[in-house]
């Protein structure tokens, strides 16, 4: 079977909605919603899904529902793959000289 979960570290009340894949690989979703009713969950998953480029309804919270390191399962795309769009859109929004 095809490994279709992605391990995240989640920053609730952040200054920015964003996801990123840190030095070590880990992916990094920083929300601006607070911990409360879900909302944190609602918006990692809304961010995540816009920055892979997938329809929210591709994503799961299938465990961490309450901490802040979730396993999301993925449809239609692999974890590494997931990453690697992370890492693509994080390297195109970097200015480069003379840009």
């Amino acid at each position: 079977m095809t490994e279709r979960y992605l391990t995240i570290r989640v920053r609730p009340r952040s200054h920015a909605d964003r996801a990123t894949v840190d030095e070590t690989g880990q992916v990094i979703v920083t929300v601006r919603s607070a911990p409360v009713d879900g909302a944190a969950n609602d918006a990692v998953l809304r961010v995540l899904a816009r920055a892979l480029g997938l329809p929210r309804t591709k994503l799961r919270i299938r465990s961490g529902h309450s901490s802040r390191t979730k396993l999301v399962e993925l449809d239609d795309i692999l974890p590494e793959e997931a990453r690697a769009r992370l890492v693509a859109q994080a390297d195109s929004a970097i200015p480069r000289d003379g840009d």
